[in-house]
């Protein structure tokens, strides 16, 4: 034979034949297994077939836990999620390299896991290379171990009107990835059952708002998140003060020179002071039970009282007042005018010198007598045998 030619053979694979020799070389470029035949040529004799394959295998290998496991973000001391890759093809093991200290690798049965607890902190980028004949397989991945969150504080524990708010401030933030996410929590009780706190709870700062309260007082804490990174801060208590109230009796109507038990009197969250317009005197004022005692001179007039609170907390200088007003009727006044000397059984005597205000006139006399017109200022008087007339 002069020659020989071959067919079946791989992509990448050739033959050449010189003086003599047949040479078959080159790489597979795909896996599998190729049946080939070489036959000769030339010559006088007949053409002779011979037959052989090649197996062309590769090294594998595969993420097979969760997608993007080979790419994490933790907080120091915290473990890792275990990262597995499937290694196949001609490879018999793995190994990795680039990895924090505290994490490893291990091999077994066709599976390279990684597992393990970071003890230090910054990014680290890995491969994970197949171990085998034929060209080594490899993939990356990356770790990024943050450290602790550091200096979350929720501002001062404070005291406020119930009116009004106030503005905490958090803490200086270090640790983590350096970006940040806030998550401002109240509750009714100290120590438990927080939720997110009313209003814009998602900053830095928090403003509470004494009229978004529950009940008084109030816990607040601030929870940062960052770089896989969580710290929940100790908790402050604001307090709230209540505004001055002051409440009074209703209308009431008095005789001059009477005196009246101021009904219905409080006073809280503050210091009272009293004031009023008559010309009488108003006492017990320290206490809830004032009384107002009038005069002459008040008589058919009205007098005003008026009960202020100053707030003495912080609510000041807010204050509250109530008021009342008495209607001072004047007293009643009568005269039955001088003596009078009559005789016995004589005319009629009219009494001309009496004087009444302020009610209603009635008369009345111990004589024996008759008295006409009783209910008049001006009466008289007839068949008087003798008494006296008033």
């Amino acid at each position: 034979a002069s020659g020989a030619t071959v067919i079946g053979l791989p992509s990448g694979v050739t033959s050449s034949f010189a003086a003599g020799v047949l040479t078959i070389s080159g790489s597979p470029d795909s896996v599998g297994v190729y049946s080939y035949t070489v036959t000769t040529s030339g010559g006088s004799c007949p053409s002779v077939s011979v037959g052989g394959s090649i197996q062309s295998t590769i090294q594998t290998i595969a993420l097979t836990s969760a997608p993007f496991t080979n790419d994490q973000i933790i907080c120091e001391s915290d473990s890792i999620l275990p990262i597995t890759y499937n290694v196949g093809g001609s490879a018999t093991g793995a190994i990795a390299s680039g990895l924090p200290a505290g994490v490893t690798g291990t091999f077994n049965n066709g599976i390279f896991t990684l597992s393990g607890t970071p003890t230090e902190t910054g990014t680290f980028f890995y491969t994970v290379t197949s171990t085998g004949v034929c060209t080594d397989a490899s993939l990356i991945g990356s770790m990024m171990i943050n450290p602790f969150i550091a200096g979350n504080t929720a501002g001062t524990s404070t005291t406020m009107c119930e009116n009004s708010s106030t503005m905490l401030t958090g803490g200086t933030l270090s640790g983590g990835d350096g970006n940040y996410t806030y998550q401002w929590e109240s509750s009714t009780v100290s120590g438990n059952s927080f939720s997110a706190a009313n209003g814009i709870n998602s900053a830095s700062n928090y403003d509470a708002d004494g009229a978004t309260f529950l009940q008084n007082p109030m816990y607040f804490r601030r929870v940062v998140t960052s770089g896989g990174c969580a710290d929940t801060s100790a908790e402050v208590v604001i307090t709230l003060d209540s505004l001055p109230a002051a409440t009074i009796g209703g209308a009431a109507t008095i005789c001059a020179g009477d005196s009246l038990l101021i009904p219905s009197v409080s006073y809280t969250n503050g210091i009272q002071n009293w004031y009023h317009d008559g010309a009488g005197i108003l006492t017990g004022t320290a206490g809830i039970t004032p009384v107002y005692t009038s005069v002459v001179a008040d008589g058919g007039n009205t007098v005003t009282l008026t009960v202020l609170v100053n707030s003495n907390n912080t609510c000041a200088p807010y204050t509250d007042s109530a008021q009342m007003v008495i209607t001072v009727n004047p007293a009643p006044m009568a005269s039955a005018g001088g003596s009078s000397t009559i005789c016995p059984g004589g005319d009629a005597v009219t009494v001309m010198s009496a004087q009444a205000l302020n009610g209603t006139i009635n008369w009345s006399h111990n004589g024996n007598g008759i008295l006409l017109d009783s209910n008049t200022l001006f009466l008289s008087l007839i068949h008087i045998s003798q008494g006296i007339v008033r």
